[in-house]
């Protein structure tokens, strides 16, 4: 079994708890209840629990020692091709306010434990589209300040360079690296009905072929929430949520988005939920909202569900099948691939 890489962790150890808006505030108010409290649990806790047994742990797995996360509070994370971890805040280390065009940011390295500030000064990248080329290179587009900032951090030099900027402002815009080192960008704050691509020699342009309006026009779509997009095998991009119809996404000349003839199973809507390409051209999305009336301006987190399907994309045309449902209902939660799948 073949296992895609996945070396980002997304939305993040704290978008989750970002994520969550206002209609008629601003949807990051730093007095976030939420979010004081994921600051508070940075100072570490002590438990009397008893250790897990060898047995359990080789069926439920284990926790490890609590690691200080001294230089900021993480929202973004994406593993190294050196094996390093980049993470990175937004213009305050525990919080982010409207501030000015900087971030926080620092490598780990497990080997030593030691952390490094790798700063970047001249962009907030605070819930922008994230993607890593395939030299291991990692591209930010957009951030906190609905901006046509673009920055590209190089692991070999650990340093931050300013790119091209965007057409259009985004924020809480998906990122998707294709194999020929282009970046495909769509939607978020500021830039809802459009798509762009990168090059690294020409910059970004507009894809004026997608109309993007389809999926934002659909019940439950919200600017300040990543849309779902995948590669698949065939080399177009799929779009798989969390608003109930799937699409396919090409990029060639101006770019086009046609119906896929599959839609999101049921009355879920996996909207804060977690997905992750666990195989090739397979994934799993579990979690998110019970329905799209239950959550339609973000509003709250609404009713969760436990409820998970699959996505294969091996065959001539994309294939959904309801999974077993999850222990428990989730919102906001992460997904990993694991080393045997």
């Amino acid at each position: 079994m073949k296992i895609a890489p996945t070396r980002f962790i997304l939305p993040g150890l704290l978008a989750a708890v970002t994520m969550m808006a206002h209609a008629d505030l601003d949807p990051h108010l730093i007095e976030d209840p939420l979010v004081a409290e994921a600051a508070a649990l940075t100072n570490g806790f002590a438990t009397t629990a008893a250790a897990p047994t060898v047995a359990q742990t080789a069926i439920s797995g284990s926790w490890g020692p609590v690691i200080a996360w001294t230089p900021h509070i993480p929202v973004t994370a994406a593993t190294l091709p050196d094996g390093r971890l980049l993470t990175f805040a937004s213009n305050q280390r525990t919080s982010f306010p409207s501030g000015p065009e900087f971030t926080y940011a620092a490598v780990w390295d497990p080997k030593t434990g030691v952390f490094t500030e790798v700063n970047n000064p001249r962009h907030d990248m605070f819930c922008g589209g994230t993607a890593m080329l395939p030299d291991g290179r990692v591209v930010i587009n957009g951030g906190r300040a609905t901006t046509v900032l673009s920055s590209i951090f190089d692991f070999r030099t650990s340093q931050w360079s300013a790119l091209q900027n965007m057409n259009d402002p985004r924020w809480y815009n998906p990122s998707v690296a294709l194999p020929d080192g282009t970046v495909f960008t769509v939607s978020g704050s500021g830039g809802s009905n459009t798509a762009e691509l990168w090059n690294a020699s020409t910059g970004w342009r507009r894809l004026t072929g997608i109309g993007w309006s389809q999926v934002t026009s659909q019940p439950g779509y919200i600017n300040i929430w990543h849309p779902f997009l995948m590669l698949a095998p065939n080399g177009k991009l799929f779009h798989f949520g969390p608003t109930d119809v799937m699409n396919w996404v090409t990029v060639g000349s101006s770019g086009s988005l046609t119906a896929s003839g599959q839609n999101v199973p049921g009355s879920h809507y996996p909207k804060e939920g977690a997905w992750a390409m666990y195989d090739e051209g397979r994934i799993l999305v579990a979690g998110g909202g019970a329905t799209t009336t239950n959550n339609p301006s973000d509003t709250s987190t609404g009713i969760s569900t436990n409820v998970a399907y699959t996505v294969n994309l091996n065959g001539t045309s994309p294939v959904v099948t309801p999974a077993t449902s999850m222990q428990f209902t989730r919102q906001f939660a992460n997904s990993v691939v694991l080393p045997n799948g």
